[in-house]
């Protein structure tokens, strides 16, 4: 392939996708910090139906009352300094049976039954993400379909490291609230502010100040 990184990215992630019978791919990169939720700062998505159901995705997503489980294997895969692939419906990675019925009922919420998440460190703090999910009534992704995605996505690591070193890539991500956080993703994904307002049932006049904010923090 020799267009640009970007096309690059997103073609092998919906090729990805294909292979491990996925209904919606995403990808981000993450700055994880000690303490405190993560933030993205690049990403890309595919395969949704319609964009309202990309922005409830979105908007679980950046909720930290729903990340237990992801953010538990961002930080080990940092610790372990090794690439860590596994599955909502296949998870062994020493959480609490409560914390999964969590993130499994926030991600059946949104109409999405299992998913294969795929966390590659970076440096000390930078982990490239990688989620693929399948509908409600779509059976669980087998151990096949894990072993499938882990030995592409684990073997190119040009998916994961190209064009990370980017300005957006520093602590001054980690000083933006978990709201704006929110918001930025959200705008960052082509959703209208008006659009942002309703779904998040606030104001345009305190969405206009949150991303004041934001602009201010970068």
């Amino acid at each position: 392939m020799t267009e640009p990184i970007v096309q690059r990215r997103r073609r092998l992630m919906e090729g990805v996708s294909l292979l491990a019978g996925a209904d919606v791919w995403a990808w981000v990169h993450l700055r994880v910090p000690a303490r405190g939720m993560p933030a993205a700062f690049r990403s890309m998505d595919g395969g949704w139906r319609e964009e309202n159901e990309r922005a409830r995705a979105l908007e679980v997503a950046n909720d930290p009352a729903n990340n237990d489980l992801p953010i538990h294997w961002a930080r080990r895969c940092l610790k372990e300094k090794r690439a860590l692939i596994t599955s909502v419906s296949a998870s062994n990675e020493g959480r609490s049976k409560k914390e999964l019925a969590k993130h499994i009922a926030s991600s059946r919420a949104i109409g999405m039954a299992d998913q294969i998440f795929v966390h590659y460190p970076l440096d000390d703090t930078t982990v490239s993400l990688i989620g693929l999910h399948r509908r409600t009534g779509g059976k669980p992704f087998s151990e096949r379909d894990r072993r499938l995605v882990a030995l592409v996505v684990g073997q190119i690591d040009w998916l994961h490291r190209a064009e990370t070193d980017v300005p957006a890539n520093d602590d001054q991500i980690l000083t933006l609230t978990p709201r704006e956080r929110q918001l930025l993703l959200l705008e960052l994904g082509g959703v209208p502010r008006k659009q942002i307002a309703d779904q998040c049932h606030l104001s345009t006049h305190t969405i206009s100040d949150h991303f004041k904010s934001i602009y201010r923090k970068l």
